[in-house]
């Protein structure tokens, strides 16, 4: 018994401390503490805000783009898309209208090119339609606010999934450009996919969420450049609270 109690200890201490501090038994229970009316009605209203969102991801999808709310932006990505699938070229050329491929200086190079991918995979399976390009943001969008809920329900509390719901839809950023075609949506989802991932491997050590955390990490940047501040800012938080702890920064 000693034996085992002594190698369990050891493996705890090469483990290292978790993001969060381990709380009590029975409280990282998401609904603990809530009486089964209250639970069934934060879930009714958490419900009814991801229905509202959903209607507001797919809102004027459809629209052609002068008519489209920012359908500028739409129209410069996905004709870069055509282009793509058009001339055979990789580059971004957003405003190329010629008839032969387009020059180097025609490029749009100031971003990562998962969004340009995406654009070119849709485009490929369902034509050039406004509805095409748009639906990859409003995808995103929408599955990043799914992933920012059970974040906050999980780690937190559901009274505390509800407030971060209200939070997301009164922002009024998160509302009009839910589905503009831009690389921020894209981003935003992996970099949550990040936080979970991380947060798991803080907890258990275990391989899938590490390699899933450089999964999103790899996909954030590649949407945008915000994401290399993020990772950076969270493997700061990470490494300050093992040295704290008495670990290592690594363990």
């Amino acid at each position: 018994g000693l034996r085992c109690r002594a190698a369990r200890g050891n493996v705890l201490l090469r483990e290292g401390p978790p993001l969060f501090p381990r709380a009590a038994k029975g409280s990282m229970q998401p609904n603990a503490g809530m009486s089964p009316q209250g639970q069934r009605i934060v879930r009714i209203l958490l419900g009814l805000l991801i229905a509202f969102y959903a209607m507001v991801c797919l809102r004027g999808i459809a629209n052609e783009w002068p008519w489209g709310h920012h359908g500028f932006n739409g129209a410069a990505f996905s004709h870069a898309a055509r282009n793509s699938l058009r001339f055979g070229v990789i580059g971004q050329a957003q405003y190329h209208m010629g008839d032969t491929p387009p020059p180097p200086e025609a490029f749009y190079t100031h971003h990562p090119m998962a969004l340009h991918f995406h654009l070119i995979a849709a485009q490929w399976a369902f034509g050039d339609r406004p509805w095409v390009g748009r639906m990859v943001p409003a995808t995103y969008s929408f599955f990043a606010f799914l992933a920012l809920l059970l974040l906050a329900y999980r780690y937190f509390n559901p009274p505390i999934a509800l407030l971060t719901a209200l939070l997301f839809l009164l922002t009024p950023l998160n509302l009009a450009y839910a589905n503009m075609i831009n690389h921020e949506q894209g981003c935003l989802f992996w970099c949550l996919i990040l936080a979970h991932a991380s947060l798991a491997w803080s907890r258990s050590r275990s391989k899938a969420s590490l390699a899933l955390a450089l999964v999103a990490v790899s996909f954030a940047g590649q949407f945008d450049w915000s994401a290399y501040v993020y990772a950076f800012v969270l493997a700061l938080a990470m490494s300050i609270r093992g040295l704290r702890s008495g670990g290592t920064v690594f363990r």
